[in-house]
């Protein structure tokens, strides 16, 4: 199903998306003293926003690399010196992940930042292994926390074993990156669940956020993406796809979908899926959205049917091209972020679109892109730029953030938007479990 990347806007919504993209950039230009390193929120997060835009040589040029280097050398000094924790987004593993993802292009082909940054393996040395290798150490502190068994924290994409796992796809064919999946595979292993449905991986009640924990005591399933068992599959095709641990692996795999496809809602509603599942719980249709809904699960069927899966991959086009029948009322979009709102959602349909070729989810990526310009505040002060949040006061006096960051705010938005009017490859979204290099 795959095609070469092509970009989804021309015309008067083209010049708009890209003319926010510059001003991000022009925004954003001078990093902010205490801003924390992380991928999420942080100067990595950032950083790879101009790493991609110094790319678009017809957009802005490599000017832009020297932001991406300041940003993440600052990243990657503060990994050195401050305590952090080991999660994708919010700890040291996805300052780790942007290192590792821009290698060749921030530390071997300064001279060239249109390259794309995937070939020869970002630039790896045949053999796999650097000289400067710099990650080399987190390898064997995430080697070491991903044997710890039985595992009792997260197993999510977002703070969890998923996020460890797209940092250790990332690193290979290093043996280090091998090691890391294989002990991931053992600890999914350990943790899974088995019905008469299939398999499923279970979210302990001490994981969830208070509001979560008080409606769900005895703890839920997750049906997210970002959270769930969505991410679990996705990340296990990968996995099987590169032979880690492959019978283990395809074993999960299948119950896992299998369980998953299970947990479907009746036809007529307004989504394919729930954002969780709780036994004797009425389950109600998700947001649309990347964190939960069904543009996200579609994506992750995606890569967990790319080791040949067909049957999969039919189902994932089928889920998405219903997501794009449903009512942009009743999406739940109500920011412009990329983990919950319109730039978010637009990606993943233009990111479907580029997979499937269905038109109507081309058409679904531009009305979401452009609900993202109209939810710009035109008129934030000097050197900032500002977008809905999520946390409005009513639709008709919206509150406004200046979150600078990759997963809910302008660094993100500029990144979705640059993806909708570039050729050029969004790579930066393998760490969404949007893509990936090895299927």
């Amino acid at each position: 199903m795959a095609r070469s990347w092509q970009p989804i806007l021309q015309g008067d919504l083209r010049d708009r998306a890209i003319e926010l993209v510059l001003h991000v950039a022009r925004t954003l230009r001078q990093p902010e003293s205490g801003r924390s390193a992380c991928l999420a929120g942080g100067n990595a997060g950032i950083g790879l926003f101009y790493a991609y835009l110094a790319r678009a040589r017809d957009l802005a040029g490599a000017e832009y690399l020297d932001s991406a280097h300041q940003y993440i050398d600052l990243a990657i000094d503060a990994v050195a010196e401050t305590p952090m924790h080991e999660g994708l987004f919010s700890g040291f593993t996805g300052v780790s992940w942007v290192v590792e993802h821009l290698q060749d292009q921030l530390y071997s082909q300064q001279d060239d930042p249109g390259r794309d940054g995937d070939a020869n393996r970002d630039g790896q040395s045949n053999d796999g292994d650097r000289d400067d290798d710099v990650n080399e150490q987190i390898d064997e502190v995430i080697l070491d926390l991903v044997k710890t068994t039985p595992w009792r924290r997260d197993y999510d994409l977002v703070s969890g074993l998923v996020g460890l796992g797209i940092y250790g796809l990332e690193r290979l064919p290093r043996a280090g990156a091998r090691a890391i999946l294989t002990e991931i595979a053992n600890r999914l292993d350990e943790l899974v669940e088995q019905d008469e449905t299939g398999l499923s991986w279970h979210t302990r009640p001490e994981l969830l956020p208070p509001h979560q924990h008080e409606a769900y005591p005895d703890g839920l399933y997750n049906l997210g993406l970002a959270h769930g068992i969505p991410g679990v599959l996705a990340l296990l095709g990968q996995m099987s796809a590169v032979g880690i641990e492959r019978e283990r692996v395809d074993r999960l795999l299948s119950g896992g979908v299998a369980w998953l496809l299970g947990k479907s809602l009746p036809s007529g509603e307004a989504s394919t899926f729930s954002w969780a599942h709780a036994p004797n719980v009425a389950a109600s249709p998700s947001r649309s959205a990347w964190c939960y809904g069904d543009p996200g699960v579609a994506c992750a069927l995606v890569l967990a049917a790319g080791n040949g899966h067909r049957a999969w991959a039919r189902t994932a086009q089928a889920i998405a091209r219903n997501a794009t029948l449903r009512s942009p009322s009743q999406c739940g979009v109500v920011d412009a972020g990329l983990c919950h709102g319109s730039a978010g959602l637009a990606h993943l349909c233009n990111h479907l679109y580029q997979v499937t070729g269905q038109p109507e989810l081309a058409d679904a990526a531009r009305y979401w892109i452009e609900w993202t310009l109209d939810a710009r505040k035109k008129h934030a002060s000097p050197g900032r730029v500002r977008f809905r949040n999520l946390y409005r006061q009513s639709p008709d006096q919206p509150e406004w953030s200046e979150d600078s960051g990759f997963l809910t705010g302008a660094a993100g938005i500029g990144l979705a938007l640059l993806a909708a009017v570039s050729d050029i490859e969004p790579n930066w979204d393998r760490v969404l479990l949007v893509s990936s290099r090895v299927c």
